[in-house]
């Protein structure tokens, strides 16, 4: 009943949550979907569909060689966890995020 309860009060802040994240990436975040993933909770023996926020980057203007898209899953779950309340890693929170990072190679 825990995870039914949480997916529920995850879904209503999503919206802000979302808009926060457009917010605060600007223009190197192209564009956020939110979908489903099917997930299974052994200890509880309890199947739910919990929201997948796949985020898309544009790191193309970035000028050194850092790891853009492992600094930007870092803020993300930071972000999510400081802000919102949201532990992704903790066990039973029906939420997940995917970040992808564009890459201009020659063909």
């Amino acid at each position: 009943q825990f995870i039914k309860d949480y997916k529920v009060r995850i879904e209503r802040i999503l919206p802000k949550v979302i808009e926060f994240f457009k917010v605060k990436f600007g223009d190197e975040l192209v564009k956020i979907e939110l979908g489903e993933k099917g997930t299974h909770y052994g200890n509880e023996g309890f199947s739910i569909q919990r929201p997948n926020i796949k985020f898309y980057f544009d790191f193309t203007k970035k000028k050194n060689d850092r790891n853009w898209s492992h600094l930007a899953k870092r803020e993300v779950y930071k972000d999510l966890k400081s802000y919102f309340n949201l532990d992704v890693a903790y066990y039973g929170t029906p939420l997940e995020f995917e970040i992808y990072e564009m890459n201009w190679q020659r063909v």
